[in-house]
C-alpha cells in the first residue's frame, strides 16, 4: 500500500495534490514541479511537492483508443512513471471525499481509505460518456476510459462478417471509432447516428474531406437523429420504425438505438459502391 501523508506539509514546503492522470493533470504536475527554483522563496510554486492522485498507474492516451477499440493498437496505456517529474509522487488510488474546510482528500487505496492533506487542491478527473439515455448503460459500449474500450474491442473482434456496428454521435471521437473500425474490418457495416450532422462543427472544405474518407472506408451515417433510447439488437425511430444492429457504441457501439429525427426525412447517406480502398 501507499504511504500517504497524514498531516499537511509545514512551511516551508507547500505540497499540490493533483486529482486525476490524463492529459491536463500530467501536464499540471510537471509544470509546477519544473517551474520550482533553487532557492526556497515566498511564492509556493518555487518550493512545492507535488502528489499525483490516479486510480491507475498508467497514462491512458485517450486519443488513441479508438485504434485500441478497433483493434490496430494493442493499448494506449504508457507507464506514469514514464511521463511524469522525477519529484512527483504517485499515489494509485481513488479520491471518494475531499474536505476543503481542513483541506484533506480522501482516497480509498487497497481495501482501506486514507487520507492526504494538501495545500493546494488540482481537479483534473477528466470527462467520461454521457450515459443519461435510457438503455446506454446496458447495451452500448463506450471508449471513454481504458477498460470500456478493451470491451468494445473485444465486442467488435466477436462480430461475424455482415454485422453492423452503429457509432452514436457526430464529432471526433465517434469519427475516429467509425473510420477505425471501418478500416480495420471491412467486413462490417458501420453506420454513424449524429444528432446534428456529422463532422457539422467543421468548415466546409473539411467537413467535406471527413466525409469522403469516411465514404471511403464504407461508413454510412445518419444525420438530424437523436437518439433517445438504446436496445439490445434494435433501433427505434419515430416515425420510421425500428432499425437493427449488432454492436451500439456511444461516441462509439453495441446495440441498436432509439432514435427521433430532428428533421422530416433520414437523410441517410450510404457508402460509396464503387469505393473499395481502406487505409
Amino acid at each position: 500500500m501507499t504511504k500517504l501523508y497524514s498531516d499537511r506539509p509545514s512551511a516551508p514546503v507547500h505540497r499540490v495534490v493533483v486529482l486525476g492522470a490524463g492529459y491536463a493533470g500530467v501536464l499540471a504536475a510537471n509544470r509546477i514541479l519544473s517551474s520550482r527554483g533553487g532557492v526556497p522563496g515566498e511564492d509556493p510554486a518555487r518550493n512545492c511537492s507535488v502528489v499525483v492522485v490516479n486510480p491507475r498507474a498508467d497514462f491512458v492516451e485517450r486519443i488513441r483508443l479508438h485504434e485500441v477499440a478497433a483493434g490496430t493498437r494493442s493499448t494506449a496505456a504508457v507507464p506514469l512513471r514514464d511521463l511524469l517529474h522525477g519529484d512527483a509522487e504517485i499515489v494509485v488510488g481513488s479520491a471518494t471525499a475531499i474536505d476543503a474546510a481542513r483541506r484533506r482528500v480522501d482516497v480509498a487505496v487497497g481495501d482501506g481509505v486514507e487520507s492526504v492533506g494538501y495545500d493546494t487542491l488540482v481537479y483534473a478527473v477528466g470527462s467520461n460518456t454521457d450515459r443519461s439515455v435510457p438503455g446506454v448503460g446496458e447495451h452500448a459500449h463506450h471508449a471513454g476510459d481504458a477498460d470500456s474500450t478493451e470491451a468494445l474491442r473485444a465486442a467488435v473482434a466477436a462480430l461475424a462478417p455482415g454485422s453492423m456496428v452503429r457509432v452514436v454521435g457526430g464529432g471526433s471521437t465517434a469519427i475516429e471509432i467509425a473510420g477505425e473500425i471501418g478500416a480495420a474490418r471491412p467486413d462490417l457495416a458501420v453506420e454513424m447516428v449524429s444528432a446534428g450532422g456529422v463532422a457539422g462543427f467543421m468548415r466546409d472544405a473539411a467537413r467535406s474531406r471527413v466525409l469522403a474518407t469516411l465514404r471511403r472506408l464504407g461508413v454510412a451515417w445518419r444525420d438530424d437523429t437523436r437518439v433517445t433510447e438504446v436496445r439490445d439488437r434494435e433501433n427505434c425511430s419515430p416515425p420510421t420504425g425500428p432499425f437493427s444492429g449488432s454492436t451500439c457504441a456511444c461516441g462509439p457501439p453495441r446495440s441498436p438505438c432509439r432514435t427521433s429525427p430532428r428533421a422530416a426525412d433520414w437523410r441517410r447517406t450510404p457508402p460509396d459502391a464503387s469505393a473499395s480502398t481502406r487505409r
